[in-house]
């Protein structure tokens, strides 16, 4: 009854704008009628191609302006195609897998591009409850996970954990890297990058589980994983935040084992990789919140245009 009213698993995934107020920035998020994060696109109708653009807050664009975001500069990059912005802050894995199964694969997407980050294999689950192995195939319990992830989600916004919080102009605001040092995990940074071996066989795994997935929807050369640099890795603005928070960060200019990972599995399966690092790593104070561990506007520019510039590249070598 619910997945007939509201629709699959993965509907209840996404949810209605809201305000994000944190130390770097203070913006209230945009959706469309699908509750998908705006893409900015006012010509939909004129676009005869679509790229489905999947993973966490990275892709959403936590902090970042509407408009101004990766998946809207795509956009403009590309005025015959539209990206669709599947991003949702705090997944992983189990539900990029739900995304594909319930809306990409019956969509008329072309290409995949599919963004990765090390929390989404340090953080993987060793051993996934029962209530969200239901969750991921019922829209009855993926409704209970929805409201349990808004209550989490509107506690941890109003910063109602002071130790998470910080003054900024005589008022507190969230911050990330402070709520997850809180939270008791002070290596949560450095795991990012070189994640606990348990995980890491788990993601290997689990991936595999997905291949087919994105096989059975699209080619091979239409698939794009991308990797995603730790900023305690490659910006030492944020790496010195996190340290004086009390967290432990990764060796400077290491791109670690997930790096290395995702690169094996796009070569296993013909995709296409896309190693941020190699981009990133001579700038990242230029690209990243220095007290946050997303990119910032610029950042989402030139990552936009780093993807951009290869998926030029792969159309010309198809013709």
């Amino acid at each position: 009854m619910v997945r007939f009213a509201v629709g699959p698993p993965a509907a209840f995934l996404y949810s209605k704008g809201f305000t994000d107020r944190q130390t770097d920035w203070n913006i209230s998020y945009e959706v469309d009628k699908h509750l998908h994060r705006t893409n900015c696109v006012s010509d939909k109708e004129q676009r005869i191609e679509k790229t489905a653009v999947v993973g966490d807050s990275f892709t959403y664009g936590q902090g970042i302006t509407n408009c101004l975001d990766l998946v809207s500069n795509l956009n403009r990059f590309f005025p015959k195609e539209e990206f669709v912005n599947y991003g949702v802050i705090g997944i992983g894995l189990p539900e990029y897998k739900m995304i594909l199964r319930d809306f990409v694969n019956d969509g008329p997407y072309g290409r995949l591009i599919l963004l990765i980050y090390g929390n989404d294999i340090s953080q993987y689950p060793l051993n996934r409850s029962l209530i969200g192995s239901l969750a991921d195939v019922s829209s009855l319990f993926a409704l209970f996970r929805k409201l349990r992830r808004s209550y989490l989600m509107k506690k941890a916004l109003k910063g109602i954990d002071d130790e998470a919080t910080q003054k900024s102009d005589d008022v507190k605001t969230f911050n990330n890297i402070q709520a997850l040092i809180s939270s008791g995990d002070k290596a949560y940074f450095k795991k990012i990058v070189n994640p606990p071996l348990a995980h890491y066989k788990k993601f290997r795994n689990a991936f595999t589980a997905v291949v087919p997935y994105i096989n059975q929807k699209f080619k091979p050369d239409n698939v794009s994983l991308v990797f995603i640099p730790a900023a305690n890795t490659v910006s030492t603005l944020t790496r010195g935040f996190i340290q004086k928070s009390g967290g432990e960060v990764a060796p400077f200019g290491m791109a670690g084992s997930v790096r290395e990972l995702l690169r094996a599995i796009a070569r296993e399966n013909n995709y296409q990789f896309i190693d941020l690092f190699e981009y990133i790593s001579a700038s990242g104070n230029d690209y990243y919140f220095s007290h946050d561990l997303h990119w910032n506007e610029r950042g989402h520019q030139f990552v936009s245009e780093v993807i951009a510039k290869r998926q030029i590249e792969l159309d010309k070598t198809k013709q």
